[in-house]
């Protein structure tokens, strides 16, 4: 595929991101694999051991926790369980199915189809693309500020409600982003917080990235061959027929497909 005639599908938010590399054969490797998919594996072994050491607090408690267990936070712990398993089970696919993924990707090449009638409506393609990359740069600048605001509403939190007075009566435990139920006394997890809070910043980026990732990519690759195939339907509108009556049979003419 050359990668000079891709069409403006957002590609550059793609590398951007990663996936791109992710499904290009010619990515570098190390060992052997892609690079990009060595560290997507080492982020999901990460995550996988974050989650469950950070459910393990249900099960194991120490004696000066202060979880409370309440139905919003269960739920809520829920809903991140639900999200980092499905966004990791997407980022698998994505490694096991490069090889497809990439040979997708060439039907965004604008020497997919060459012919004089598509040359004339290539502008067409490159409108709708160029559509969807704005959509996509809104998209990705929203839920960048999105994860990024709730990633800094512990801090502004943690610096309100924990004052001299509560510190001198009783143990706070600091708000975190995801507020996992990890197996540690408050004072360690207090004394750990910047760990924990780096840890959970992962977490919620990670999720962000593998839940929409795939999505993304084959929104862009259906919308192209989408677009593609309306173009082929109008250039068969624009074919003239006629039967010739000396022999029968029946001549297409066509004016518009001579390459």
């Amino acid at each position: 595929m050359n990668k000079q005639k891709i069409y403006d599908t957002n590609f550059k938010l793609f590398k951007l991101i990663g996936v791109y590399q992710m499904v290009d054969p010619h990515c570098q490797k190390i060992f052997g694999f892609n690079v990009y998919h060595f560290v997507n594996i080492i982020f999901i072994i990460f995550t996988t051991i974050m989650t469950i050491l950070g459910l393990s607090g249900f099960f194991y408690k120490v004696h000066n926790t202060n979880y409370n267990n309440s139905d919003v936070d269960v739920i809520f712990i829920i809903f991140y369980v639900v999200c980092i398993t499905i966004g990791n089970l997407k980022v698998i696919i994505i490694m096991f199915k490069a090889r497809e993924l990439w040979n997708m990707l060439g039907v965004t090449d604008e020497t997919f189809l060459s012919n004089a009638f598509y040359k004339r409506n290539y502008y067409k393609i490159v409108k709708c693309c160029g559509l969807l990359s704005k959509f996509f740069n809104l998209y990705f600048s929203f839920l960048l500020i999105t994860l990024t605001s709730y990633a800094i509403v512990p801090i502004v939190l943690n610096a309100h409600s924990i004052n001299d007075s509560t510190q001198n009566t009783e143990t706070i435990q600091k708000m975190n982003i995801i507020n996992l139920k990890y197996p540690f006394t408050v004072e360690t997890y207090n004394a750990f917080f910047k760990l924990f809070y780096a840890s959970e910043c992962i977490l919620l980026f990670y999720i962000g990235f593998g839940v929409f990732a795939l999505d993304l990519l084959s929104m862009t690759i259906l919308v192209v061959i989408s677009a593609q195939y309306k173009l082929i339907a109008s250039a068969f509108e624009v074919l003239e027929h006629r039967v010739d009556d000396k022999d029968g049979a029946l001549l297409i003419l066509n004016t518009y497909l001579i390459t």
